[in-house]
């Protein structure tokens, strides 16, 4: 009897053994596994790894499909989804980063309703896919190892937009959004604003752009009426000049105390002339953020063009 049974529990191992060696096998013919001594790259991503491990590779021109294996195990992937990152699941120990100038999260990623590992991170790929990296196991030097070397070869993210309206046209960060009350009564001191646009981010990092009238008064005249009504309240600090699509434009850099928050602001007022209207730019942004923003204020003011 014992015999048979030995047989028995012979013949189950054997088979199990069998299914997992069918299974490996089945993804090796989909997948090219490949040994590259701690270096992978195709069309989509390069990384180093541990050299011990194995890479399976089923990407195509259109997915990112890797499998990591330790032996015949599979540890961890790297693959491709149709999502935005700003609608994955975070929790209070995600890293919000950016890797390769893409908005990245890393560690503890993902769907509150499953385990979120340590060792996991999404990159925006474009503007509607995403790049996963998952270590199954947890292992954290393997993981550290592959997002300090990764190298994302494609996809793009359209990092600006463009406003055109209101006769004004010019390109701003795509993150940042865009307020129009031009079809509301602004009333601007004792004058009346043909169009107001803000444009910024939600940190009170923006640019106003008001667009009125000269009222047939000098260009002069008109610009130094306008930056007296909007009369920024703070310490002026110097006087700016600046060419805006080919227009002197005039102003000053003022150093505002924000009571809500109790921040220094720093801000930034410039006011041309251009076919009969003042067109007035209220630069600002928390003076701690102003310098990290100002390729952005320049992209507005040098793409700012007025048709």
């Amino acid at each position: 009897m014992k015999k048979i049974t030995s047989v028995i529990i012979l013949i189950l191992v054997v088979g199990l053994a069998f299914v997992g060696w069918f299974v490996y096998a089945n993804n090796q013919e989909s997948q090219k596994i490949e040994s590259t001594g701690g270096s992978f790259e195709n069309q989509w991503v390069k990384f180093n790894y541990p050299p011990d491990l194995t890479i399976g590779d089923a990407s195509t021109n259109d997915h990112v499909d890797i499998t990591i294996y330790n032996g015949t195990k599979e540890i961890g992937s790297i693959n491709d989804y149709n999502s935005n990152i700003d609608e994955m699941g975070t929790s209070s120990k995600t890293k919000i980063t950016m890797i390769n100038g893409r908005d990245a999260l890393v560690g503890y990623v993902g769907s509150v309703n499953f385990n979120l590992l340590e060792t996991s991170a999404f990159v925006a790929l474009t503007d509607n896919s995403i790049l996963e990296i998952e270590i199954f196991s947890s292992n954290k030097p393997i993981f550290d190892k592959i997002m300090n070397t990764i190298v994302i070869k494609k996809g793009k993210i359209n990092t600006t937009k463009t406003y055109s309206n209101h006769g004004i046209i010019f390109n701003y960060p795509a993150k940042w959004g865009v307020e129009d009350y031009s079809n509301e009564d602004n009333i601007i001191g004792n004058l009346s604003s043909d169009s107001l646009i803000v444009v910024g981010d939600e940190d009170g990092t923006q640019i106003q752009i008001q667009i009125m009238p000269t009222s047939e008064k000098s260009d002069q005249e008109a610009i130094k009426e306008t930056q007296s009504s909007m009369n920024v309240d703070g310490t002026k600090i110097s006087n700016i000049t600046l060419k805006i699509d080919n227009n002197m434009a005039y102003g000053g850099i003022y150093r505002v105390n924000d009571l809500d928050s109790d921040e220094i602001i720093r801000t930034e007022e410039l006011s041309f002339v251009k076919n009969g209207k003042v067109y007035d730019l209220i630069i600002q942004a928390p003076n701690s953020k102003f310098d990290k923003e100002k390729a952005n204020f320049d992209m507005i003011l040098k793409t700012f063009k007025i048709h």
